[in-house]
């Protein structure tokens, strides 16, 4: 099966708003083995809309859409599908109760404007939006299954698990899976893989890179071709191997705590919870997150992690001595199995010859063993400096916890 992404929105091609939907549905759809073979971004002009889709719907056997679909005189998806379909648009009397129960829940009056969210093209198969007020649909073009879906990312993933993904028809799709490595670059692995990398094999394979993880995906028309090569590349690359599926390192970290029972703590300076934000993201973490805590001065170092004044006038709060002592700190007030640290500088000032911009220390202390670890990012921006500390720093906890 081959699938069509398109996300319509004007903001998401002025950057207003950055499109994540489009990296959420590939990534579902590839876990399904079905094969992506477009993904777009649209305006919000009938014209654009209808083109679009138009277009994917040449390409894919499957097409999911999504945006356009609220209460505003901007929204124009419905349209585009009532002009491709040739039907009128009508409206769907169980969606509009729903919407209409949404603002009763809450105290306020609909507005009227919020009634053309429960219109769509005549025969429609109507999606349910679980915590939203627009209800998705789906129609047939030339054979091709369209799904419409809110833009909302949270609205989409829901009616994406819930409404969309049961209708699939993956029996024949290709045979997928994937592979988690952390602490190798992408040109050493992709350089090992090299092989597996060619196009016209009975495998295709390819890495795809997000803050600190690689992640190897192949795909053939039968298990037992898949299964000799991903044995091949995980042989490979057993160095780095961390896991698998379609998955981020604070989804690995938590499954790997949860499943040796093993509890978390996590202090922060420079990327002030990041880290901890992003393992609060998983499903059941609270049975093995005991605190994350931001020490970012000096004085909280002291008085939260027992970090010593002298480490901090001799060293400063920027080494490796002060990331051991905040870990190992943390290890001894909160009683967790495992604690980590990070310090460091994200700049743009602050940094120093000796301690330039992008310099930071991370420490890991488990079952009374500490380990830390030196990484230079550069002068590379402060959002991006932050981001991979909280990235390494989460794969430093995850490495700690492999068997």
């Amino acid at each position: 099966m081959r699938a069509a992404v398109v996300a319509v929105g004007d903001e998401l091609l002025d950057g207003r708003v950055t499109d994540t939907n489009s990296s959420m549905l590939a990534g579902k759809l590839s876990q399904l083995g079905v094969e992506v073979v477009l993904a777009q971004v649209i305006g919000d002009s009938l014209d654009a809309v209808v083109r679009g889709i138009r277009d994917a719907v040449e390409l894919a056997d499957v097409v999911l859409v999504t945006g356009g679909i609220g209460p505003t005189a901007d929204d124009r998806t419905r349209e585009a599908l009532a002009v491709l379909t040739g039907r009128v648009l009508v409206e769907d009397a169980a969606s509009w109760a729903a919407i209409r129960a949404i603002f009763d829940s809450r105290g306020l009056e609909v507005p009227e404007s919020n009634r053309q969210q429960a219109l769509c093209p005549e025969g429609a198969t109507v999606l349910v939006n679980h915590t939203g007020t627009a209800p998705g649909f789906c129609v047939d073009i030339d054979d091709v299954r369209v799904f419409v879906m809110p833009g909302v990312p949270s609205e989409a993933r829901r009616m994406f698990d819930d409404e969309v993904a049961p209708q699939l028809d993956v029996g024949s799709t290709s045979h997928t899976e994937t592979l988690c490595f952390g602490g190798v670059s992408e040109s050493l692995l992709g350089g090992m893989l090299q092989r597996y990398l060619s196009e016209g094999g009975a495998v295709r394979v390819g890495i795809t890179s997000s803050w600190g993880l690689l992640r190897v995906t192949a795909r053939a028309d039968t298990k037992r071709a898949l299964d000799d090569v991903i044995s091949e590349i995980r042989s490979a690359g057993k160095r780095w191997f961390v896991g698998t599926g379609y998955r981020e390192l604070e989804d690995l970290v938590a499954e790997r705590a949860i499943a040796s029972a093993t509890t978390l703590a996590v202090a922060e300076s420079l990327t002030a919870g990041l880290a901890t934000a992003r393992l609060g993201r998983v499903a059941g973490i609270s049975s093995v997150l005991l605190e994350g805590v931001v020490t970012y001065s000096n004085a909280s170092k002291t008085s939260r992690l027992g970090v010593s004044e002298q480490t901090l006038s001799e060293h400063g709060a920027v080494s490796e001595q002060c990331a051991r002592e905040m870990a190992e700190g943390l290890a001894r007030t909160s009683d967790a199995g495992l604690a980590a640290s990070a310090t460091g500088i994200a700049g743009p000032s602050g940094g120093s010859d000796a301690k330039p911009v992008g310099l930071v220390w991370l420490a890991t202390t488990l079952d009374g063993t500490t380990e830390t670890r030196e990484r230079r990012y550069g002068p590379v921006g402060r959002d991006i400096i932050r981001n991979r500390a909280a990235s390494d720093l989460l794969l430093m906890m995850l490495q700690r916890l492999l068997p």
